[in-house]
């Protein structure tokens, strides 16, 4: 399932998802050649800690929204 989200991620165009893909890939931590767009194994990567931050709020928050809630995800 994550696979797909990436591979979805990769190709859609617009701003908000340009802006997604770097934020996701940031939290990766993983450096990337200057000039190359986010690869798939960084967004994976970024993408997992995402999602088991996400889930840690929620876990320590029942009820609220999740700081980290992003659009699609």
């Amino acid at each position: 399932m994550a696979r797909v989200l990436v591979w979805r991620l990769q190709r859609a165009e617009g701003d908000d998802n340009a802006a997604a893909r770097q934020l996701i890939c940031r939290l990766s931590g993983r450096q990337q050649k200057r000039g190359r767009k986010e690869s798939a194994p960084a967004l994976l990567a970024g993408l997992s800690i995402l999602l088991n931050t996400s889930t840690l709020l929620a876990d320590l928050y029942p009820g609220r929204t999740c700081p980290l809630s992003y659009g699609g995800f």
